[in-house]
């Protein structure tokens, strides 16, 4: 009898040996599951705590500057904004200008009124007419302004350009801009030669290839 209560108390403390090495290791995982997370959270937080930038402060304290100076010469610098102000006003004022015109003043370019009707053609070098081609004008003379007449072909055709080689007064062509709506301006001999015009009033016109011009003269 005694020996089977010593067995079985062997027995009892041999389970509870192995249960105790079974159950150790459990307890350990489990103890180390909850305890990692949560330093490993609390490592993460303190990781971007200290990334994160610190806003910056500013210094107020009085730093002594280490450039050279130079003193400031209140007199020469009001003396130099004085003769950048001059100059600038007179640059202005200059602009302003515009010659004054008397239209009252006559005009003459220095070519004779024509004496007669006559027509006649001419021919031009293809490097001179090219620019002028298809372009027709008219050389008139203003005696009386109430008087003064276009031609009939003139007139319908707004594309001929009326120049004038003589006129009692510069005011005059204003007004007769203005009564027949359209340009006409003064024109001088030079021109007026080079185009074959020997006197007013001539009406000519460029060949549409530019290498001839017509010329009709009338009085």
């Amino acid at each position: 009898m005694k020996s089977i209560n010593s067995d079985l108390r062997g027995l009892a403390a041999r389970l509870g040996r192995e249960a105790v090495g079974t159950l150790l290791p459990a307890v350990l995982a489990i103890g180390l599951f909850l305890v990692v997370p949560a330093d490993s959270r609390s490592q993460a937080e303190l990781s971007r705590a200290r990334s994160k930038p610190e806003d910056a402060v500013l210094c107020d304290t009085w730093h002594r500057a280490s450039g050279e100076t130079v003193p400031l010469d209140l007199a020469r610098v009001k003396r130099a904004y004085l003769d950048l102000k001059t100059r600038v006003t007179r640059a202005l004022e200059a602009e302003k200008v515009v010659p004054a015109v008397d239209l009252r003043k006559p005009y003459d370019a220095g070519l004779p009124a024509c004496t007669g009707d006559s027509s006649r053609t001419a021919k031009v070098a293809v490097e001179r007419g090219f620019r002028l081609r298809g372009r027709a004008f008219y050389f008139a003379s203003v005696g009386d302004p109430a008087r003064f007449a276009l031609p009939t072909e003139v007139e319908r055709d707004p594309s001929v350009q009326v120049l004038i080689l003589r006129t009692r007064s510069l005011g005059d062509l204003p007004e007769l801009a203005k009564r027949f709506g359209r340009p006409i301006s003064l024109a001088g001999a030079e021109f007026a030669k080079s185009l074959g015009v020997r006197c007013a009033n001539t009406w000519v016109k460029f060949s549409e290839k530019g290498d001839e011009i017509e010329i009709r003269e009338s009085h």
